[in-house]
């Protein structure tokens, strides 16, 4: 199998498109392949909607951070989520 990320298309979230591939060679193109499957377009997450919270379990020792779970995933399903802390202006450090 090959793969060909090709851009600048300007597709949004929920475009569907299909693909048939051609080879070529110095002699002549080759008998298009079979018509792909529909595909759905998919994107990055949406930023969450409101700012991250320090939760009433934070304490000497922890840090609680609450937030809200982003149901704008783009058409993808989320698989997981960074937190990045900034402590006493040293510099943002994912912690997640």
């Amino acid at each position: 199998m090959s793969s060909l990320l090709i851009a600048d298309f300007y597709l949004v979230e929920g475009d569907r498109v299909k693909a048939t591939v051609e080879a070529m060679n110095s002699i002549d193109y080759s008998i298009a392949s079979t018509l792909s499957g529909d595909a759905k377009v998919q994107v990055k997450p949406y930023s969450p909607s409101t700012a991250p919270i320090r939760g009433s379990l934070t304490n000497e020792s922890q840090i609680e951070i609450i937030f809200a779970i982003i149901t704008d995933d783009g058409g993808a399903p989320i698989t997981t989520y960074a937190i990045e802390m900034d402590y006493e202006n040293s510099g943002f450090t994912q912690v997640t």
